[in-house]
């Protein structure tokens, strides 16, 4: 996409912000903070995704498959907190007698 695109041309062609910027009709503000992210991306850091907070979704390829595979691990980590309770709840109920 665009973005990935702007932030290619900035970091590895050498290109400034200010020309890509006017090139491509990015605010600076929007521009800096790709560029931050991307460049902790490619660090290995994973962005914490937030469903409210797009911006906070990954860039680069890698990091998007961990948010995804973080946020199917936490579903399930929660499904298996209902399934503990709710079986609690089963195991409760049958040793009272009801």
């Amino acid at each position: 996409d665009l973005q990935n695109e702007a932030n290619r041309i900035l970091l590895d062609e050498g290109y400034s912000m200010d020309e890509v910027c006017a090139a491509m009709g990015f605010s600076e503000s929007s521009m800096a903070l790709w560029v931050h992210q991307l460049c902790a991306e490619r660090g290995g850091l994973t962005p914490v995704a937030s469903q409210a907070l797009l911006e906070h979704q990954a860039i680069t390829p890698e990091q998007l498959r961990i948010q995804q595979l973080e946020a199917k691990v936490q579903k399930l980590e929660h499904e298996k907190n209902v399934l503990k309770e709710f079986t609690a709840f089963l195991m409760s109920d049958a040793s009272s007698g009801n």
